[in-house]
Protein backbone atom coordinates (compact mmCIF):
# COMPACT_ATOMS: atom_id res chain seq x y z
CA UNK A 1 0.00 0.00 0.00
CA UNK A 2 1.31 3.25 -0.81
CA UNK A 3 -0.12 7.01 -1.21
CA UNK A 4 0.98 10.77 -1.20
CA UNK A 5 -1.36 12.54 1.06
CA UNK A 6 -2.00 16.39 -0.15
CA UNK A 7 -2.36 19.65 1.87
CA UNK A 8 -6.01 18.63 2.54
CA UNK A 9 -4.83 16.03 4.59
CA UNK A 10 -2.97 17.42 7.26
CA UNK A 11 -2.93 16.58 10.87
CA UNK A 12 -2.99 14.14 12.77
CA UNK A 13 -4.77 10.24 12.71
CA UNK A 14 -4.94 7.75 15.09
CA UNK A 15 -5.73 4.29 15.52
CA UNK A 16 -4.79 3.23 11.92
CA UNK A 17 -4.99 -0.18 11.95
CA UNK A 18 -3.97 -2.27 8.42
CA UNK A 19 -6.22 -5.77 7.75
CA UNK A 20 -5.42 -7.98 4.50
CA UNK A 21 -7.24 -11.36 3.78
CA UNK A 22 -6.59 -13.88 1.39
CA UNK A 23 -10.21 -14.71 1.63
CA UNK A 24 -9.65 -17.30 3.83
CA UNK A 25 -7.06 -15.99 6.60
CA UNK A 26 -6.87 -11.96 7.58
CA UNK A 27 -4.06 -10.08 8.93
CA UNK A 28 -3.80 -7.33 10.84
CA UNK A 29 -0.56 -4.88 11.77
CA UNK A 30 -0.92 -3.38 15.41
CA UNK A 31 -2.89 0.48 15.71
CA UNK A 32 -0.50 3.37 14.59
CA UNK A 33 -0.75 7.05 14.49
CA UNK A 34 0.13 9.39 11.48
CA UNK A 35 0.55 13.31 11.50
CA UNK A 36 0.92 14.74 8.41
CA UNK A 37 2.70 17.64 7.92
CA UNK A 38 2.55 20.61 5.10
CA UNK A 39 6.06 21.01 3.00
CA UNK A 40 6.79 24.11 1.58
CA UNK A 41 6.62 23.94 -2.13
CA UNK A 42 9.51 23.98 -4.39
CA UNK A 43 8.68 27.93 -5.29
CA UNK A 44 8.48 28.92 -1.45
CA UNK A 45 11.63 30.05 -0.24
CA UNK A 46 12.97 27.56 2.69
CA UNK A 47 13.70 29.93 6.04
CA UNK A 48 17.48 28.47 7.49
CA UNK A 49 16.61 24.84 8.77
CA UNK A 50 13.53 24.03 7.22
CA UNK A 51 14.62 22.49 4.59
CA UNK A 52 12.82 18.63 4.45
CA UNK A 53 13.54 14.96 2.96
CA UNK A 54 10.56 12.38 2.39
CA UNK A 55 12.57 8.94 2.89
CA UNK A 56 10.51 6.14 1.89
CA UNK A 57 12.06 2.54 2.09
CA UNK A 58 10.61 -1.62 1.39
CA UNK A 59 10.09 -3.80 4.64
CA UNK A 60 12.87 -6.73 4.35
CA UNK A 61 11.33 -9.88 4.65
CA UNK A 62 14.61 -12.18 4.44
CA UNK A 63 17.88 -11.81 7.14
CA UNK A 64 21.07 -11.49 5.47
CA UNK A 65 21.41 -15.01 5.31
CA UNK A 66 18.31 -15.87 3.63
CA UNK A 67 16.15 -16.83 6.85
CA UNK A 68 12.82 -15.30 6.98
CA UNK A 69 12.44 -11.68 8.97
CA UNK A 70 10.27 -12.73 11.58
CA UNK A 71 11.57 -10.20 14.35
CA UNK A 72 11.59 -6.96 12.89
CA UNK A 73 11.46 -3.95 15.53
CA UNK A 74 12.40 -0.83 13.35
CA UNK A 75 14.77 0.97 11.60
CA UNK A 76 17.36 3.41 12.09
CA UNK A 77 17.40 6.58 9.55
CA UNK A 78 21.10 7.58 9.80
CA UNK A 79 22.08 11.04 7.73
CA UNK A 80 24.56 13.66 7.38
CA UNK A 81 26.56 15.89 4.70
CA UNK A 82 28.39 13.69 3.62
CA UNK A 83 28.02 9.98 2.17
CA UNK A 84 30.79 8.90 4.21
CA UNK A 85 30.14 10.14 7.62
CA UNK A 86 26.34 9.56 8.32
CA UNK A 87 26.51 11.04 12.10
CA UNK A 88 22.97 11.76 12.96
CA UNK A 89 20.67 8.89 13.21
CA UNK A 90 17.15 8.37 14.18
CA UNK A 91 15.35 5.69 15.37
CA UNK A 92 12.14 4.79 14.33
CA UNK A 93 10.53 2.14 16.56
CA UNK A 94 7.47 1.29 14.56
CA UNK A 95 8.61 -1.59 12.03
CA UNK A 96 5.52 -1.02 9.83
CA UNK A 97 7.16 2.19 9.60
CA UNK A 98 8.23 2.40 5.93
CA UNK A 99 8.15 6.20 5.67
CA UNK A 100 9.37 9.83 7.23
CA UNK A 101 9.95 12.99 6.75
CA UNK A 102 13.30 14.68 7.95
CA UNK A 103 12.98 18.41 8.93
CA UNK A 104 14.90 21.11 10.11
CA UNK A 105 17.64 20.28 7.32
CA UNK A 106 20.00 23.29 6.46
CA UNK A 107 21.20 24.29 3.03
CA UNK A 108 23.32 21.77 1.66
CA UNK A 109 23.43 18.06 0.29
CA UNK A 110 22.42 15.68 2.56
CA UNK A 111 22.91 11.87 2.47
CA UNK A 112 20.67 9.36 3.76
CA UNK A 113 20.52 5.48 4.48
CA UNK A 114 18.00 3.33 6.24
CA UNK A 115 19.16 -0.42 8.50
CA UNK A 116 16.51 -2.68 9.98
CA UNK A 117 16.94 -3.49 13.69
CA UNK A 118 15.48 -6.85 15.07
CA UNK A 119 13.92 -7.48 18.36
CA UNK A 120 17.46 -8.40 19.59
CA UNK A 121 18.98 -5.24 18.85
CA UNK A 122 20.90 -6.81 15.80
CA UNK A 123 21.01 -4.79 12.55
CA UNK A 124 20.73 -5.32 8.57
CA UNK A 125 23.32 -3.90 6.41
CA UNK A 126 23.61 -0.36 5.19
CA UNK A 127 20.98 0.40 2.57
CA UNK A 128 22.01 2.45 -0.57
CA UNK A 129 22.88 5.55 -0.06
CA UNK A 130 20.53 8.54 -1.24
CA UNK A 131 20.72 12.33 -1.53
CA UNK A 132 18.97 15.65 -1.68
CA UNK A 133 20.47 19.65 -2.17
CA UNK A 134 18.35 21.97 -0.06
CA UNK A 135 18.88 25.09 -1.23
Amino acid sequence: MTGTPSAAHVGSYSAITITVSDGKARASLAPFSIVVTAVPTSTDPLPVGTGVATLTWVAPTTNVDGTALDDLAGYQILYGTSADALNQVIAVSNPSVSTYVVENLGAATWYFAVIAVNATGNTSALSNIASKKIS
